[in-house]
């Protein structure tokens, strides 16, 4: 599906009026890809109105379940992935990758693991735009954030994480603490291997 079929698909005349909140999964999914089209159409054709980046973010949080923490217990989160969703996967199958791309680029770090769960095969270019997600000054725990992103990324595809990541890291403008993070989180999944070789029966019994 492309990103004009998507917008000529139109929307249920009462979904129009319903708060996005309101909506149940379906519809939120069916909306946020419409609003995500139209979304990329405005900066095709060069045109400044609609809504930006963070307001899609916004959206794209919610429909992830994120809209009742605060900012400041983001960095609470566990690593789980929530029943919410696992229900929104069947939905992504068939967003044209255009409007897969927008998502990536308007969520922020904290919501990239999430977001990754929902993405069938992600791409090369999905994977360097979230690896290169940065935390905010606020956080505390910044190398926490950058641990979720990786993981997320490897637990799609360790071959894309190493091929990407090779890329950033010998790239100029590689964010700052990029290759180190990278390296840590590297040495954390092979001490996990040779944990799981010699405790086999562990993570089973967990």
């Amino acid at each position: 599906m492309t990103i004009r079929e998507t917008l000529e698909g139109g929307e249920r005349w009462f979904e129009r009026w319903l708060p996005f909140v309101a909506r149940g999964t379906e519809a939120r999914v069916r909306w946020l890809v419409g609003a995500m089209a139209r979304f990329l159409q405005d900066r095709e054709d060069g045109r400044g109105v609609g809504r930006g980046p963070e307001e899609m973010g916004a959206y794209i949080r919610i429909l992830l379940g994120n809209e009742s923490l605060s900012l400041a217990d983001y960095h609470h989160r566990g690593p789980g992935v929530s029943g919410d969703i696992e229900r929104i996967v069947p939905f992504f199958k068939n967003i044209p990758v255009e409007v897969i791309d927008a998502m990536v680029v308007c969520v922020d770090i904290y919501d990239i693991p999430d977001l990754f769960c929902l993405i069938d095969s992600p791409t090369r270019g999905q994977v360097e735009i979230a690896l290169r997600k940065v935390a905010p000054a606020y956080e505390r725990s910044p190398i926490r954030m950058v641990d979720r992103v990786f993981h997320a990324v490897y637990r799609q595809s360790p071959a894309l994480l190493e091929e990407v990541a090779a890329d950033i890291s010998a790239a100029s403008d590689a964010p700052d603490g990029f290759v180190a993070a990278h390296e840590r989180f590297m040495d954390i999944i092979r001490d996990e291997q040779i944990l799981g070789e010699l405790f086999p029966q562990a993570g089973q019994d967990l």
